[in-house]
């Protein structure tokens, strides 16, 4: 019983650590010169950033999509 307990709870820890973002961010190709976001990691996620100190929401709009954005 102990060894199954033991297994399932080193399986779980697997998928939990399997499941972690890569942080492997690097600028897109399609950046304009001198620019470094959006950049894109190699699971194919991307990382923005968006300079509105005053506002109050900000959304970003991908292909008809709205996202809305968190600090």
């Amino acid at each position: 019983m102990k060894k199954i307990i033991l297994s399932l709870l080193a399986l779980c820890a697997a998928l939990t650590l399997s499941a972690q973002m890569r942080e492997d961010f690097k600028p897109a190709t399609t950046n304009q010169p001198g620019h470094q976001y959006p950049m894109v990691n190699s699971q194919r996620m991307v990382r923005a950033q968006i300079t509105a100190p005053n506002a109050k929401s900000v959304k970003l709009d991908i292909g008809g999509v709205k996202y809305e954005m968190v600090k």
